[in-house]
């Protein structure tokens, strides 16, 4: 193993990764991402329309828009004999984020707010001639919601919110196929799946300051269920096979989970914040993973998985400290425990539990523009696993890297 940690290394230090534990994405702002991707015990900024739409009751009227550019990459070590080393191909994910407020009148406790961004999705891509071709190549998953959103302030303490979530996901699938009908060519063929489709969840949440020095958060995001993905099946093979390989139809779920979070924050002295949140992210809905084709239809019974995900925990810290006037010192850490069981370990979302650390300046110019930079590194260790509806055992290891700018222009203060 200590070769396997050598030459992950050497390969790693010329790499820009992200990834996720299981396929959550938490790159949904800048100054949140620097901060160890907290967010719901303080009204950071118009992000809090995601992190807690009750702690958005106390945001000024503003425009937030960033994003985040990472590559991602993984290492395999072969099980037996254990020399067969495998890196994934780059795959690169540039997802964005964009969130408004609005408030109704001078005075008004009410505001409304748009979000969009990206929580869900990831990516990975192996070499055509991998050991664990037949298991997967290519596995995509693509997400963009839309949140209108209501949250009012109740005095000067409480605030609560809610939005409606417009849910599109995409999934694309694609591996090594063996069939007795396809004539050896010395190129493997390969069968593709692609589908989309659209489903609807909601986000609420609770705000409490009941002092300058404290406060509080609560926030739940629903489940997302996806019940029926419509998509479509092609396959590279041969020409002259090629008419026994129609494109062919089939539907698919794909559930993402609820999310609860409580976060607190405390200011131990004037320029100094710290925030610590636990998530709790109810994984077990994604237990399945099932294409159903027409009666007939080719090779179906060598498509899906039973990913048996759990139930996890994230652990955030994070804080910032006040430089100058204008400019604050952004840090955090995190403990992202990974909802993939021994014995499921799949090429297709290899996981385990990771360690974040965070970093970034929060710069403002004048009293209505702000700049945010962040950066976030994370690791996992060594995982030995099998995946054991296949019969593919071997050790996996990761590690993030990502870069992020967000701007924000506020209108009027709170």
């Amino acid at each position: 193993m200590r070769a396997f940690s050598f030459l992950i290394s050497l390969f790693f230090i010329f790499q820009i990764t992200v990834s996720g534990s299981g396929f959550q994405l938490y790159l949904l702002g800048s100054r949140s991402l620097a901060m160890g991707q907290v967010g719901t015990a303080i009204p950071l900024d118009a992000s809090s329309l995601f992190f807690n739409p009750g702690a958005a009751a106390f945001e000024a009227p503003q425009l937030l828009i960033g994003g985040t550019f990472s590559v991602s990459n993984t290492a395999y070590l072969q099980a037996n004999p254990g020399i067969g080393l495998s890196f994934s191909e780059p795959s690169y994910l540039s997802p964005f984020y964009f969130y408004g407020i609005l408030r109704l009148g001078e005075n008004s406790p009410l505001r409304l707010g748009l979000s969009i961004n990206s929580p869900f999705g990831n990516g990975i891509r192996w070499p055509r001639d991998w050991d664990g071709r037949f298991i997967s190549l290519e596995n995509r998953r693509n997400s963009l919601f839309i949140q209108p959103t209501l949250s009012y302030r109740i005095g000067t303490q409480f605030g609560i919110g809610a939005g409606l979530v417009i849910a599109r996901s995409s999934l694309f699938f694609k591996k090594t196929i063996l069939a007795n009908r396809i004539p050896p060519t010395g190129v493997n063929p390969t069968a593709s799946l692609s589908s989309e489709g659209t489903a609807l969840g909601v986000n609420v949440g609770l705000f409490y300051n009941p002092h300058s020095e404290w406060s509080f958060g609560l926030n739940y995001r629903s489940a997302v269920n996806y019940k029926e993905l419509q998509g479509l099946a092609s396959y590279d093979v041969p020409v002259s096979v090629s008419s026994e390989f129609p494109d062919e139809a089939f539907t698919t779920s794909l559930p993402l989970p609820a999310v609860l979070t409580l976060g607190t924050a405390f200011r131990p002295q004037q320029g100094v914040l710290i925030c610590f949140e636990i998530n709790y992210t109810a994984w077990h809905t994604f237990d399945t993973l099932a294409f159903i084709f027409e009666p007939g239809a080719v090779q179906e019974e060598d498509f899906g998985s039973v990913p048996n995900y759990k139930n996890t925990f994230t652990y955030r810290l994070g804080g910032e400290i006040q430089l100058t006037s204008k400019a604050k010192l952004l840090l955090g850490t995190y403990y992202d425990l990974s909802p993939v069981q021994d014995g499921f370990m799949s090429p297709e979302m290899p996981d385990a539990n990771r360690l974040g650390a965070t970093g970034g300046l929060c710069l403002e110019w004048g009293n209505q523009l702000e700049v945010d930079l962040a950066v976030m590194f994370e690791t996992t260790g060594e995982r030995t696993s099998t995946f054991e509806q296949k019969g593919f055992a071997g050790t996996y290891q990761t590690q993030t890297t990502a870069i992020s700018l967000g701007i924000k222009y506020a209108f009027s203060a709170r």
